[in-house]
């Protein structure tokens, strides 16, 4: 059993950049993880995810994946990356195989930024994500966790304990196994 400890490689959502994790990265360092915030070139869900596994098969150590909105999707699929050993889901979508974004969003009520992004993302490429097919999901054979933010905006997790999705929730178990 390896004891170096693994690189974090930090997957953002779609409307922010890879600056907004710089008080994370800071942290990170400031105790000795080995920490990258990769771009992430939005051309699509098989694509950046292609993109996302690129950069982690890229290091020699293991790899913790650690996705934020967007960037939970693309660990889902980029997981599988043989030194992936293990996915952080925060405030992420947590996708089925074969599944898209699209038709997980339209399982919920929308919540005020989803309604209201056309404006937030007229500086950035569409996301033609939203409506690829994840090719498979990592969370079901590596070690995952989540974190479920109360105050996020984009993702109704309020809506998820009924169901499984978008994300983890404690009051209803991991996926939504009790």
């Amino acid at each position: 059993m390896s004891t170096t400890t693994p690189t974090v490689v930090l997957v953002r959502g779609a409307f922010v950049d890879a600056a907004s994790r710089s008080g994370v990265i800071e942290e990170l360092q400031r105790h000795d993880i080995p920490v990258i915030a990769p771009p992430d070139p939005l051309r699509g869900l098989a694509s950046d995810a292609a993109y996302v596994a690129s950069v982690a098969a890229q290091i020699d150590d293991p790899v913790v994946l650690v996705g934020h909105s967007y960037g939970g999707a693309l660990i889902t699929v980029a997981g599988t990356t043989e030194n992936v050993v293990g996915l952080v889901h925060v405030a992420a979508y947590v996708l089925e195989e074969g599944e898209s974004l699209g038709e997980l969003q339209g399982r919920f009520p929308l919540f005020p930024l989803v309604r209201t992004s056309e404006g937030a993302g007229r500086g950035q490429r569409p996301l033609a994500a939203a409506f690829e097919e994840t090719a498979s999901a990592a969370w079901k054979t590596k070690p995952s966790w989540a974190l479920v933010a109360g105050v996020d905006s984009a993702i109704n997790h309020w809506e998820t304990c009924s169901g499984r999705h978008p994300s983890y929730d404690a009051s209803c178990g991991v996926r939504g196994d009790p």
